[in-house]
């Protein structure tokens, strides 16, 4: 699960239980007490910078991203450096020469459409 940092940061903080301090956070409490944990698949949050999902949501509401982190269900390309793929010359506009790069920016690719959901208003 992605969240934004504003939402991190009280995941973070200590719990208290009927005002008695516990000795565990909210974010270790969820993530070692859900449904994921319960039949063995271990449940990660993580933080986002905040304006990659932070007034993102609908009505401007924070999101957050659950996605299932496999490698049959999702991957990200290794972003590569661009590369000369060609130059030719043309007469569009008066005499020049056009350059065409080549080069991968790594995009997110989903293999499933169930392996990712947004949740707004977090």
């Amino acid at each position: 699960m992605l969240v934004p940092y504003s939402q991190w940061a009280i995941l973070t903080q200590p719990m208290t239980v009927g005002g008695v301090p516990v000795r565990q956070s909210t974010l270790e409490y969820i993530e070692k007490y859900n449904v994921a944990a319960a039949n063995g698949v271990k449940f990660k949050i993580h933080q986002l910078p905040n304006d990659w999902v932070s007034g993102q949501g609908i009505g401007g509401l924070d999101r957050s991203l659950v996605y299932r982190k496999k490698d049959d269900c999702v991957q990200l390309q290794i972003p590569q450096p661009k590369e000369k793929v060609m130059t030719i010359p043309t007469t569009d506009k008066g005499g020049a020469y056009q350059t065409l790069f080549s080069g991968c920016i790594g995009a997110v690719q989903f293999y499933r459409t169930s392996n990712c959901t947004y949740l707004d208003g977090i």
